[in-house]
């Protein structure tokens, strides 16, 4: 009976405006970003061998993206890879943040999700700078911060999901201080505490995307008031 996959897709048209385009290369174009979801509607890295760019057809590119990107791009002759030194891709390139946290909204506004589960498989997928092969992909991990700083993406010990500029990170033995009340104060308001168990590489997103992590003097020195139940 074979088998069959399920892909989360953003696609909205953009007009290209940094410069004129050469006689009859377009200056717009429809710019998609799709993500594998398990049979949960989680998204799910795509495997090492399948295709990240896609120009109508799969290129060969091997992009280091755990997702898929979908454009008009330039291609040299043989259509194996983007071609490197394009503005109009990196062009491109520039706006996959802004899908990325569109798509984001969007799901974690669905009824009956588990926003839970949907952050830390976003997580899973939003890609690290060090992953990605060239300086035309890392662009994407550089621009997300500013793309998700309105989406409530992070896992939080005390089980919902928050925005950025609402969390931080503990060491995980700082963070069991906090198990009856897993949020502080500190002169800049209450903050959520980042959950402890996210596996190495979705805590250094986390990290990569701007939360501030803090260290057992950090917590001391800003004389921070701790929630219910919660002694240093």
């Amino acid at each position: 009976l074979g088998w069959r996959r399920a892909y989360a897709l953003r696609d909205d048209a953009f007009q290209f405006t940094e410069c004129a385009r050469e006689p009859g290369r377009p200056d717009e174009t429809m710019i998609m970003i799709g993500i594998r979801l398990d049979d949960q509607g989680i998204p799910r890295s795509l495997d090492a061998e399948e295709a990240t760019c896609y120009s109508y057809l799969p290129t060969e590119e091997r992009s280091g993206l755990r997702f898929f990107v979908q454009g008009h791009f330039d291609l040299p002759v043989d259509r194996e890879r983007l071609s490197p030194d394009s503005m109009w891709n990196r062009w491109i390139l520039s706006k996959v943040p802004l899908q990325l946290s569109r798509w984001a909204l969007d799901a974690f506004e669905r009824i009956g999700v588990d926003r839970l589960a949907l952050a830390r498989g976003l997580l899973g997928v939003l890609p690290l700078a060090s992953e990605l092969s060239e300086p035309l992909f890392r662009q994407i991990a550089l621009e997300l911060p500013a793309a998700f700083r309105d989406v409530t993406l992070l896992p939080g010990l005390d089980g919902e999901v928050h925005l950025l500029e609402d969390t931080v990170q503990l060491p995980p033995d700082v963070a069991a201080l906090f198990s009856d009340g897993p949020t502080f104060v500190t002169n800049g308001g209450p903050k959520a505490i980042l959950d402890p168990t996210l596996p190495p590489r979705e805590l250094e997103v986390a990290l990569a995307l701007g939360v501030e992590s803090l260290s057992l003097t950090d917590v001391v020195e800003r004389e921070i008031v701790m929630g219910p139940g919660g002694a240093l």
